[in-house]
């Protein structure tokens, strides 16, 4: 049972993300939206007004945000498994089965819907270039042999029958790369957020353009062989017990290695679907942390409303 404070934070929250999406949104609209009574929302922007959070525009009630939400409470909403964001809106559905679990599979999957990735300002460019020196920094003479979250993942494809060489987890191709010193050059705004977190986690990642996802997304043991066509439009095979990730027609993930090229996000792309991959040797508190950088990255520098649909 959700606190009547920790259900303040979540209105506040809410209702930073509308204004975020638009900036001159009234209290009426809020309201519907959000499916909150006037009452409440006029008294919740009257309390992040005094946090300076929140500011009216021009003496009317318009308003804009002036501040990223702390995500401190985000841990306690995903571990009591509340919907953080209550937009009234059809939301996907992800569901893991129980046999993928008992690998030692641990999921938080993500949906962020009318982002920005076209837009990059001097801040962003600064936060990035900052970003990836401090990377550099942290990945001086590591290990990454012997890292135990990437043997984690080794761990989990033994169970399965699988072999390193030819499974390498996305997280583990990313670091390789980076440690060799490519500058990911060519990746747009959101690439880099992507694998920035990616980099400070080791975590596999992946983002999906929602709106190329049919319906619900499940994960899977396959129990009969699948194909599927990556990024490289190279046609590749699924074996009888591999863990993959679904929607009601095709393959879009295919373990912590490989996505279907289409959900591959573009400049197009407004909605998405995160996917993020622990094993044995990740903690839930890691996964939370790594949730709540990736949400409040995107959050930052490409806007956006977030909603965790599975932890």
């Amino acid at each position: 049972m959700i606190s009547k404070c920790k259900n303040c934070a979540l209105e506040k929250q809410t209702i930073i993300n509308v204004i975020k999406v638009n900036p001159n949104i009234k209290q009426e609209e809020i309201s519907k939206k959000i499916n909150e009574s006037l009452r409440t929302v006029k008294t919740r922007m009257i309390e992040m007004q005094k946090k300076d959070l929140i500011a009216r525009k021009n003496g009317n009630n318009k308003f804009e945000a002036n501040a990223s939400f702390s995500f401190k409470q985000l841990e306690i909403l995903i571990k009591q498994r509340y919907n953080f964001y209550k937009i009234k809106e059809e939301f996907m559905k992800f569901i893991a089965s129980r046999e993928t679990l008992n690998l030692g599979l641990k999921i938080i999957a993500i949906t962020i819907e009318n982002i920005d990735v076209k837009t990059e300002t001097q801040e962003f460019i600064n936060f990035k270039n900052n970003a990836y020196i401090a990377l550099q920094k942290k990945y001086k003479d590591f290990d990454i042999e012997n890292d135990l979250i990437l043997r984690g993942f080794n761990s989990l494809h033994k169970k399965i029958g699988l072999k390193r060489r030819k499974h390498t987890p996305i997280s583990e191709l990313i670091l390789k790369h980076f440690l060799k010193g490519e500058k990911f050059t060519k990746a747009d705004k959101l690439t880099h957020l992507y694998n920035i977190t990616v980099l400070d986690s080791r975590l596999p990642i992946f983002i999906h353009d929602k709106d190329k996802i049919k319906g619900n997304v499940t994960l899977n043991i396959t129990k009969k062989s699948e194909t599927y066509t990556n990024k490289n439009n190279e046609e590749k095979n699924v074996n009888i017990g591999e863990y993959i990730y679904k929607d009601e027609i095709q393959v879009i993930q295919r373990l912590e290695i490989d996505q279907n090229k289409n959900t591959i996000v573009d400049e197009n792309t407004k909605n998405i679907l995160i996917i993020i991959e622990g094993n044995e040797d990740t903690s839930t508190e890691y996964l939370l942390d790594v949730a709540s950088e990736i949400i409040d990255l995107i959050n930052t520098y490409c806007n956006g409303i977030a909603k965790i649909i599975y932890n």
